[in-house]
């Protein structure tokens, strides 16, 4: 069985701790050898450059994490980078494992209009507007402003629909989210966020958002973070819960994974790794049977994208 995983931080940890290396399985949940052993077919990599109080942030700090990308991923391991439809055709017919690239935030874009075009043409076809807190585009899902975009975010929007950058809305504001939805003309994602219904956090999509996402015609990324999974007892059962509630929904077709594995410090038990992740297929498959746990998986990430990468 292949995976699509929609969301992990390991450019972030790497960038971190310039020392570690793309199989080092001591510090990363993901590595190479994991990918290639465990069929995870393609991993999207997110740049994430956290926010500082006073630090001027610019897009110097997203190009070094594209060097990052690489010259200690990609050369080194061979992968595949996929930027376009024909990228993906070619992988899912030939077999490989490939790599696609988001930024989770617009904090270093100083210059948004330009700047987005910049990472669009060095690869980058995903990208959230802020991560939890407000920033120039919009309130996250921990900001105060209550504001939601702003006049600079709703133009960002527009310029990423006509680009095509496609658009994650995780850890978006309640009031960023609705104006989102409510602007774009193009099919948006949650690369990586949960059910808020099954677990009360504002991190996690209420009823509402994830029936937004599903008629935009877009993709949810159910995560393997405890505190989005359950607050008393996140295992496996509580995260098919999430999964079982999507579906509920009408999401069958519009539910996948991103683990954001990398990106955590506490995993769920028997989910540490990329590596685990047939102990969830093997649930999964006893539960719902081959087709949908495939679709999960694999399949509704790969209709999304082969529809909306260029």
């Amino acid at each position: 069985m292949k995976i699509i995983d929609g969301h992990c931080d390991v450019l972030w940890k790497m960038d971190e701790h310039p020392s570690i290396h793309f199989n080092d399985d001591t510090l990363l949940h993901v590595t190479y050898d994991r990918m290639r052993e465990h069929q995870v077919y393609l991993q999207n990599f997110a740049i994430f450059v956290e926010p500082q109080n006073g630090e001027a942030l610019d897009m110097n700090r997203i190009r070094r994490n594209l060097d990052t990308f690489r010259q200690r991923i990609i050369v080194p391991h061979d992968l595949t980078v996929v930027r376009s439809n024909k990228d993906l055709l070619r992988l899912h017919e030939y077999g490989g494992i490939g790599a696609i690239l988001s930024v989770e935030g617009c904090d270093c874009l100083q210059t948004p209009a330009s700047d987005v075009v910049e990472l669009y043409e060095s690869g980058i076809r995903i990208i959230s507007l802020t991560w939890n807190y407000s920033n120039w585009a919009a309130d996250g899902c921990y900001g105060s402003e209550h504001c939601g975009l702003s006049e600079k975010g709703k133009h960002f929007v527009n310029i990423c629909n006509q680009l095509g950058m496609i658009l994650d809305v995780s850890h978006l504001s309640d009031q960023s989210f609705s104006q989102l939805a409510e602007i774009s003309n193009k099919p948006f994602v949650a690369t990586h966020s949960n059910c808020r219904a099954i677990c009360e956090h504002p991190r996690n999509l209420s009823d509402a958002q994830i029936k937004s996402i599903i008629n935009s015609r877009g993709v949810i990324g159910l995560n393997l973070v405890p505190m989005f999974v359950d607050t008393h007892k996140p295992d496996i059962s509580a995260f098919l819960q999430h999964y079982e509630h999507l579906c509920e929904l009408g999401g069958a077709k519009h539910v996948a994974l991103g683990t954001d594995f990398d990106g955590v410090d506490k995993t769920i038990h028997g989910l540490e790794n990329s590596a685990k992740l047939h102990v969830l297929s093997e649930w999964m498959t006893q539960r719902y049977g081959d087709e949908r746990t495939n679709d999960f998986f694999y399949h509704n990430w790969f209709h999304f994208l082969s529809e909306n990468l260029p």
